[in-house]
C-alpha cells in the first residue's frame, strides 16, 4: 500500500492551543525607564548585546519561563511603519498571525513579543521584517498564507543570537533557542580530538528502484562486527544533521557500539515524497537490497540493524519496519507525517494504523518521537503509542517540548541510539 498523490502538506488546522503571549517584565520595566531619557534605550540594548536573545526570564509556575524575541529597529524610534514576525518552528504559524507579530515600543527603536514557554523547550527560528506594503506581506487583500509567504522570503537569522543552525537546502541561516532545562545533546558537535569513522560517497544499483541511487557511507573506526543504521534524508545527515559526528563521539565514549551508517540519497523534492511515502519499490530497496549489500560488505550484527527516519522519512521507516520485521532489529521514527492518507482512501484514515494492527512489529524495536508543538502530529502519535502497546510491539515513546525540527531530532537520534544499540550490545 502506498500513499495517494494527494494534497502535499498537512491539514490546514489552526494552531491549537494559540501560543500564550505575555508581557515581559524587562520590556515593562525599560517602558517606565523612558521618562528619565533617552539613555534607557541604549542602556537596554547594551544589556541585550551582553545577554544575547531571545530574553529568558522567569514566570510565575516554577517549570516555565517569559521569553522575549527582539529586533532593533535600523531606523531608529522614527522609521515607518513596518511589520516584524518571528517565524518560530511550530509555535507561530499563518493561523496565528497576530500572535506572531512583534510590536515596537512606542517611541523607541525595540521591537518585542513575549511567549510563556515551558522551561525545556528547544527549537529554530528566523525573524522576517518588511516595510509596509511591501511584497506579499501586508495589504488588504493579503490572507494569511498569502501573508505568511512573504514573510518567509524576507525572513532571516536573529542578529543578537549567536547560536545559529543551517537550514536544508542551503535556505536563509535559522537561529536558535533552546532553554536550559532542555534535554541536552553532548553529542552533536564535532570534537577535535575525537578519531573520526570514513565517511566515503558511493552509488548502489537497486533493481527495485531501476536506477543508480546514491549513498554515504560512515564505517566505525573499530574493526569487527558492526551493527547498521540505515538514516533516511542521508543528504541532511551527511551535511548539516551531523550524524557522522554523532556517531564518532557516542562510539568515542564507549556509550554505543559500532555502526555503520548507511545515509540514502533523497535526490530531490518530487523523488522524496515519491519514496518517502511508503513506496513499495522503495521499502524493498532498503529492505531486501540495501541491507545485504551492507552485509556482503561489512560483518554485521543482524540485532542492531536499524531504520531512521523523520516527517515523511518517520513514516517510511514505521512501514519498514512493519513490511519487513525479520530485517530491521529497530526502528527511529521522528515526527512521522501520521496524516498522509493511503492511495484510494477518502476518509483521510493513515495507512499506518490498519497496517500496523493488522501485522504488529512484534520483533521489531521501536523508538517513536514527537514534539509537543506538532499540534497536527500529537494526537495520532498518542493513538499510534497506543495501538503498537495493545499490540505487545516494544516502544520508546518519547514526547519533547518542541516541533517538526531537526534542532530536535538531531538530539533525539542519539538518545535513539543509546537505547537500542547500547556498547553492552556488541
Amino acid at each position: 500500500m502506498s500513499v495517494a498523490a494527494g494534497p502535499r502538506r498537512p491539514p490546514g488546522r489552526p494552531k491549537q492551543p494559540p501560543p500564550t503571549v505575555v508581557p515581559s517584565p524587562r520590556v515593562e520595566r525599560l517602558a517606565r525607564e523612558l521618562s528619565s531619557g533617552p539613555d534607557a534605550t541604549a542602556r537596554f540594548w547594551e544589556e541585550v548585546r551582553h545577554e544575547g536573545t531571545p530574553l529568558v526570564e522567569p514566570a510565575e509556575a516554577v517549570e516555565e519561563r517569559v521569553v522575549t524575541f527582539l529586533w532593533r529597529d535600523p531606523g531608529g524610534a522614527a522609521a515607518g511603519e513596518r511589520t516584524v514576525a518571528l517565524l518560530a518552528n511550530k509555535l507561530t504559524d499563518p493561523s496565528v498571525w497576530q500572535e506572531s507579530r512583534l510590536e515596537r515600543l512606542a517611541g523607541t527603536d525595540v521591537w518585542h513579543r513575549s511567549y510563556l514557554m515551558r522551561a525545556d523547550w528547544r527549537a529554530t527560528y528566523q525573524l522576517a521584517v518588511a516595510d509596509q506594503g511591501e511584497g506579499e506581506v501586508e495589504g488588504p487583500a493579503a490572507g494569511p498564507m498569502s501573508r505568511w509567504r512573504g514573510l518567509v522570503a524576507a525572513a532571516g537569522h536573529d542578529p543578537l543570537n549567536p547560536e545559529r543552525f543551517p537550514a536544508r537546502d542551503g535556505g536563509a541561516e535559522l537561529s536558535v533557542v533552546a532553554l536550559r532545562e532542555a534535554p541536552a545533546q553532548p553529542w552533536c558537535e564535532e570534537r577535535p580530538e575525537v578519531e573520526s569513522g570514513v565517511v566515503r560517497e558511493t552509488t548502489i544499483e537497486s533493481g527495485a528502484l531501476g536506477e543508480a541511487r546514491r549513498l554515504w557511507v560512515r564505517k566505525p573506526v573499530r574493526p569487527g562486527p558492526a551493527g547498521l543504521l540505515v538514516l533516511l534524508d542521508g543528504e541532511d545527515w551527511v551535511g548539516r544533521l551531523g550524524a557522522p559526528a554523532i556517531l564518532d563521539n557516542l562510539e568515542a565514549e564507549g556509550r554505543i557500539a559500532p555502526l555503520v551508517a548507511v545515509m540514502v540519497d533523497s535526490l530531490d523534492r518530487e523523488r522524496r515524497w515519491r519514496d518517502l511515502a511508503c513506496a513499495p519499490d522503495f521499502i524493498e530497496f532498503l529492505s531486501a537490497e540495501l541491507v545485504p549489500w551492507v552485509g556482503a560488505r561489512r560483518d554485521l550484527d543482524r540485532r542492531r540493524t536499524t531504520i531512521a527516519g523523520q516527517s515523511l522519512g518517520g513514516l517510511t521507516a514505521l512501514c519498514a519496519a512493519t513490511r519487513a520485521p525479520d530485517v530491521w532489529g529497530g526502528a527511529i521514527a521522528q515526527s512521522s507525517s501520521l496524516w498522509l492518507a493511503p492511495e484510494g482512501d477518502g476518509d483521510g484514515v493513515g495507512w499506518d494504523f490498519r497496517e500496523i494492527a493488522e501485522r504488529p512489529p512484534t520483533g521489531t524495536r521501536l523508538r517513536i518521537e514527537v514534539g509537543l508543538q506538532e499540534w497536527i502530529l500529537l494526537a495520532d502519535h498518542r493513538r499510534l503509542r497506543d495501538l503498537l502497546a495493545e499490540a505487545g510491539v516494544t516502544v520508546d515513546y518519547v514526547e519533547y517540548e518542541g516541533g517538526h525540527d531537526a534542532i530536535c531530532w538531531r538530539g533525539g537520534l542519539a538518545e535513539a541510539l543509546l537505547d537500542l544499540s547500547p556498547a553492552d550490545a556488541g
